[in-house]
């Protein structure tokens, strides 16, 4: 590990980990880093996730565990800002029924890279 490149543990659903990392090997990269780095490319403000949140609350796919990934610290950093934002502007919550994860804002990054790609 670096002293300038910090790595983070990520913890996300299965379904995101999934959707990431198809992404990851569409795309013929290396790391989940790099992964991240291509979908905020561009971006200007953080994803509207209320879709996802929406779609969260339908879903009956059977519950498949965690997966965990490893990013440098900026990317964890980004990531935990825009769903900071999003809670502030919602009447969401991080823990409970409704609540708001990080897997939720790395679906919406996804959705948002594929709808402008």
């Amino acid at each position: 590990m670096s002293e300038k490149n910090p790595m983070k543990n990520i913890r996300l659903s299965h379904l995101a980990w999934r959707d990431l990392r198809n992404l990851k090997f569409d795309k013929g990269m290396r790391n989940y880093s790099d992964v991240f780095n291509l979908l905020f490319e561009g971006l200007e403000a953080p994803p509207d996730i209320s879709e996802q949140m929406a779609l969260k609350s339908e879903e009956k796919t059977p519950k498949q565990g965690p997966k965990t990934i490893v990013v440098v610290l900026d990317i964890h950093q980004r990531l935990a800002d825009y769903k900071v934002k999003y809670l502030r502007a919602t009447d969401a919550t991080s823990r409970g029924v409704g609540s708001v994860s990080i897997s939720d804002v790395v679906i919406a990054l996804i959705r948002n890279y594929n709808a402008h790609s």
